[in-house]
């Protein structure tokens, strides 16, 4: 005996077939043509952002950016990263912007101190999440006239406490968040 399903059930299933059909369609659009992108690292907040052109850079900006090809190395031979559409192969990270040219940057065990101002959750680790040895840099560097100094607030993130100033000619653009879930550090 077929089993009876009210006549609004079928509206309901259509509609939600709909719903689902608009939100597949305008993240596909947005990917495609708005130039968004998604970041699933817990180095930065998790979520959608949108990629903008970089017109001016200041600290606090977050930017996605191809690696030096030192770090890019490291980081795919360790498997920090999958593969991507940076110019060595290697996915593009998304780090925040804390130092510009002329700004002194130090680096200790107690962490990275840009002008004197020590950033929190900075302190180098000497193992990785694998327990493998890490060098941190360590001492006093001032960030040239076409570099900044990346960061990111996770104690974990591999970030220029562990490669240096970055040229800005890696940088790909300015992450704006679309949709973005509270950072997470404890990972």
């Amino acid at each position: 005996m077929a089993r009876f399903r009210p006549h609004w059930f079928h509206y309901v299933a259509a509609s939600i077939a709909t719903l689902l059909a608009t939100v597949v369609g305008v993240l596909f659009y947005g990917l495609l043509y708005l130039h968004w992108f998604t970041n699933l690292t817990y180095s930065m907040p998790v979520g959608l952002y949108r990629l903008r052109p970089v017109d001016h850079l200041a600290r606090g900006t977050i930017v996605q950016v191809c690696q030096s090809p030192r770090a890019a190395k490291m980081s795919i031979n360790r498997e920090y990263m999958d593969h991507g559409d940076c110019w060595d192969g290697s996915d593009a990270l998304l780090k925040e912007v804390v130092g510009l040219p002329g700004d002194r940057v130090t680096v200790g065990a107690s962490g990275v101190c840009v002008n004197g101002r020590r950033l929190p959750w900075s302190e180098p680790r000497g193992l990785d999440s694998r327990m493998r040895p890490l060098k941190p840099l360590s001492g006093t560097f001032v960030i040239g006239k076409a570099q900044v100094w990346l960061y990111s607030p996770h104690p974990r993130s591999f970030d220029s406490r562990y490669y240096g100033p970055v040229d800005r000619s890696l940088i790909r653009g300015i992450g704006v968040p679309v949709w973005v879930a509270a950072m997470r550090r404890d990972v």
